[in-house]
């Protein structure tokens, strides 16, 4: 076939009827267009369609950002190549105080300069149910995020109404909206209630068992914190009713002074995992800086995590002096100076401190949720100057007449299976001493004088043996014990090895 050269009028009409020949195109091949698209969208991620200028990260991306996943094994939390992780920061208050625009600075200096791998935040379930997708990015843009960045954990502790000592029925919607948030993040830690108070042992377990199954329905992996009575404190007794769950962390708020710590956790800590979540120093709760001192020492001593309170200048115990300068305090000179030391993990089993046949109350320091609640008196937990048969005893020194040496439990023990209470004492005379039992319901039993039942040994020291059939006739739950003496009450004494036989 010859093709001619088309003359101009031809070029003309065939310029004319071009566009209604593309017209004709795209209506014949639109149906085929729509399928191809429909295709498509089907295999692409939603978030392309919810937002066309978003571009996902990579697989590899991702990665590099995600923090390891957590969990436990023995009394240790683990990573995902099953090594010991120890968990050490500070406590950021929360974002509901204010201050919006200086946390994210401020977690870049605890975790760059503080060498924290943690940070604990308050997060406030009213504030939630406010405004949910504000509070989450809030949440994201000043604590969680600037963590995440930097490599660091983020422990969320909630804050109930006013500091309500159990969850309502929000809590546990609280609870399961931020985990099912975060389900797929390994940067959270969830600290289930903060500090209860004022209730018994079997309703905080029963509240932490609900609020793990809550949790649990839309995050099986997650990483959760659970804490005792005592405003959060005494966790000890955990040993005898274990949560039945894995993933599972005690955590304790130990505002106490050196020599209680391992009345509240020391024990539990030989078995599984323990985080010591909130203390401080030179603030209420009043705790001292040498009781900071012995807390951290003792947490190294077993590879403990914790975060001290508060890295501000405000909310004190404060570990700034000034936070617009991140001035450290004294206190927190401390903590930083913890924070920087090198980390050893001591994967050693830890030897029970349960002694066949007795139910110790103090030795080298106070054991079986006993603390010091002593009144008119200055009470050394700790002192090494007078010891007996061990290192350290206590020593006491009553300020007025009526002054008391006061032991209390954080929970009543039953002494059916003891028959004695046993002590020593280093005093010039055991005149006008005496010794009583108080009960369950605080009120104190039969008071007896030392003077009959003690034995001298050597040194000053006396060995004092009381028949609890004399103590406590009616075999009550005990929580107390008290030693008086208004007679010669102005002379120092020490006592060592309490326990009952």
């Amino acid at each position: 076939m010859i093709f001619k050269k088309p003359t101009p009028k031809t070029k003309k009409r065939l310029k004319l009827l071009r566009p209604k020949r593309v017209g004709l195109s795209i209506i014949y091949f639109l149906p085929l267009l729509i399928i191809a698209g429909l295709i498509l969208r089907s295999n692409w991620p939603q978030s392309y369609w919810t937002n066309p200028f978003l571009k996902e990260a990579s697989p590899k991306q991702k990665e590099e950002n995600q923090l390891p996943w957590l969990s436990t094994s023995g009394r240790f939390i683990i990573n995902e190549d099953g090594v010991p992780v120890v968990l050490r920061g500070v406590n950021l208050s929360s974002v509901s105080w204010g201050y919006h625009d200086w946390f994210p600075k401020a977690v870049k200096i605890a975790i760059d300069d503080w060498k924290a791998n943690v940070i604990r935040t308050r997060v406030y379930q009213d504030d939630y149910f406010a405004n949910p997708e504000s509070f989450f990015a809030l949440m994201e843009k000043t604590i969680i995020g600037p963590a995440r960045e930097k490599g660091a954990y983020v422990i969320l502790n909630p804050w109930i109404g006013k500091n309500e000592p159990l969850p309502n029925d929000q809590t546990f919607i609280f609870w399961q909206e931020i985990a099912r948030h975060y389900q797929d993040d390994p940067t959270i830690i969830y600290d289930v209630l903060a500090e209860p108070h004022d209730v018994s042992r079997t309703q905080v377990w029963e509240a932490n068992q609900k609020l793990i199954e809550a949790i649990r329905q839309v995050h099986p992996k997650s990483l959760i914190m659970v804490t005792g009575t005592g405003w959060g404190r005494e966790i000890n007794s955990y040993l005898d009713n274990p949560l039945p769950y894995k993933n599972i962390v005690y955590r304790t708020n130990p505002y106490n002074k050196a020599g209680e710590f391992e009345a509240i956790f020391g024990q539990i800590a030989r078995f599984y995992p323990v985080f010591l979540g909130e203390f401080g120093a030179d603030g209420y709760p009043p705790m001292s800086q040498e009781s900071v001192g012995e807390l951290l020492s003792l947490a190294n001593r077993f590879s403990l995590g914790w975060t001290a309170w508060n890295f501000h200048s405000v909310g004190c115990p404060c570990l700034l002096s000034d936070h617009q300068t991140y001035q450290s305090s004294t206190y927190g000179q401390i903590v930083k100076d913890s924070l920087s030391l090198p980390l050893t993990i001591n994967q050693n089993e830890l030897e029970p401190k349960y002694i066949d046949k007795k139910l110790i109350i103090y030795s080298d320091y106070l054991e079986n949720n006993f603390r010091d609640l002593s009144w008119d008196a200055e009470i050394n937990l700790v002192d090494q100057k007078e010891p007996n048969s061990s290192q350290k005893s206590i020593k006491v020194s009553f300020n007025e007449k009526y002054g008391a040496f006061y032991l209390s439990s954080y929970l009543p023990h039953r002494l059916d299976p003891h028959q004695n209470l046993v002590l020593q004492i280093n005093t010039p005379s055991l005149t006008g001493f005496t010794v009583g039992l108080v009960d369950d319901q605080g009120k104190q039993l039969a008071e007896q004088a030392i003077e009959q039942f003690g034995q001298a040994k050597n040194s000053g020291w006396y060995q004092v043996d009381i028949p609890l059939s004399i103590l406590n006739s009616d075999n009550k739950p005990v929580s107390g014990l008290l030693i008086k003496n208004p007679k010669n009450n102005s002379i120092p004494f020490w006592l060592d090895n309490l326990y009952f036989e």
